[in-house]
């Protein structure tokens, strides 16, 4: 059977022409729930919670939840295409300046769909001492000319442990 994506897309609604599409690139879309160093990375854990190609391109957001000992930042961040993986960054320069990257690169996997994505994800910050902190999450993207994202600018106090 010969199959014409232009007809197709002509005759039906983007949504259902973006799951075709996901279900012919190479490995799909939102096959996986997680991508980047999934576990226990040191003081550093970033989790990507569910991949949801539909889920509102563009808006790059990040919660700051001060926890004993350590922050928790929820968020979104849109990438060119889901193509992508996430892996987090940190910098604590001065003291009490704390800025948290989560840094969006391309993997390798040959064509991909191109479409904005969005990715959910829980960064979990552990080993910091109690007190005040100036914190700033920023979304990058090496390689892509999408100039960094401000996600968050917070100050937050953590709690000691316990």
């Amino acid at each position: 059977m010969v199959f014409a994506l232009k007809d197709f897309l002509a005759s039906r609604s983007r949504a259902a022409a973006v799951v075709l599409a996901c279900s012919l690139a190479i490995g799909g879309c939102g096959d996986d729930t997680s991508t980047g160093p999934d576990g226990d990375s040191g003081p550093l854990t970033l989790r990507v919670l569910n991949r949801d190609t539909l889920s509102m391109p563009g808006t790059d957001v990040a919660v700051v939840t001060p926890v004993p000992g350590g922050l928790l930042v929820l968020g979104r961040i849109t990438t060119p295409t889901p193509c992508y993986e996430l892996s987090p960054g940190t910098v604590q320069e001065p003291p009490g300046a704390l800025t948290l990257f989560i840094i969006a690169r391309e993997k390798a996997v040959g064509a991909c769909i191109q479409v904005l994505h969005t990715f959910p994800y829980r960064l979990e910050v552990r080993d910091l001492e109690p007190g005040e902190y100036d914190v700033e999450v920023i979304h990058t993207y090496p390689n892509t000319g999408w100039a960094d994202r401000v996600a968050a600018s917070v100050r937050v106090v953590v709690p000691g442990p316990g």
